[in-house]
């Protein structure tokens, strides 16, 4: 259907911007077009359609669904050096170290994100105790409740 209707857009020669390429992106990530999205980015960058926080989050949000946290990780950097990262970012890396049962680099990155001025929500802490208590460790999810309500 989205496919459908970029066709149509382009048939009508309407230039998509970037909230039409992030858009397209999501929609062909979640259908598993993987291809489809290296091409549709091929042709964003060769028309000067620079990325967004947005478009970056896709990718971000695809490379941890998949367990690729090695690429995230790096496309984060990125999005680091170029002022797009975010909490929203930093909550999507998250997911993925816990979704790993990463714990680790979880803490890790949570002290990261503070000392890049960005600073946890209600989003980051959950999404940490969550993957705690999914390991069964709860004395850490307990730790990490109480820091949070410390910073409140």
């Amino acid at each position: 259907m989205a496919e459908a209707h970029w066709n149509l857009m382009i048939s009508e020669g309407i230039s998509p911007n970037i909230v039409a390429y992030t858009a397209m992106i999501d929609s062909l990530f979640k259908a598993g077009s993987t291809d489809k999205v290296e091409t549709l980015s091929d042709e964003m960058m060769s028309r000067n359609v620079i990325p967004n926080e947005f478009t970056c989050g896709c990718f971000l949000d695809h490379f941890t669904r998949d367990g690729n946290m090695e690429e995230a990780i790096k496309l984060h950097k990125l999005m680091l050096d170029s002022s797009l990262a975010n909490n929203i970012t930093y909550n999507i890396l998250f997911r993925g170290f816990c979704k790993s049962g990463d714990m680790d680099s979880a803490l890790k990155t949570l002290i990261e994100m503070a000392n890049n001025w960005i600073f946890p929500d209600c989003t980051s802490y959950s999404t940490i105790m969550f993957g705690y208590c999914g390991i069964g460790d709860l004395q850490a999810a307990l730790k990490l409740w109480e820091t949070m309500v410390a910073q409140a």
